[in-house]
């Protein structure tokens, strides 16, 4: 009986030992831990960010051409009245 006692108390202290020591590098990897949480956020707002630039871009480009096509039709308008 004390043999099994003593090798619960052995056992215990082993538990407690590698509690503390994983504690120990949870804690020097929480900088880790907390940016592989921030990825995934970050990668989706920099797509999202570049599909909403893409699609301003394409719009300014469709009123850039309207404009365009529409300076050239008076500019043509113009010269025949002449």
């Amino acid at each position: 009986m004390r043999l099994i006692l003593i090798q619960v108390q052995k056992t215990k202290v082993d538990v407690e030992t590698a509690m503390v020591a994983l504690d120990r590098l949870l804690k020097a990897n929480e900088l880790n831990f907390t940016l592989l949480t921030m990825l995934p956020a970050v990668l989706l707002l920099v797509v999202l960010l570049r599909q909403a630039r893409r699609l301003l871009a394409k719009r300014a480009h469709l009123a850039f051409d309207d404009v365009h096509s529409t300076i050239r039709a008076h500019l043509r308008y113009a010269r025949k009245c002449i």
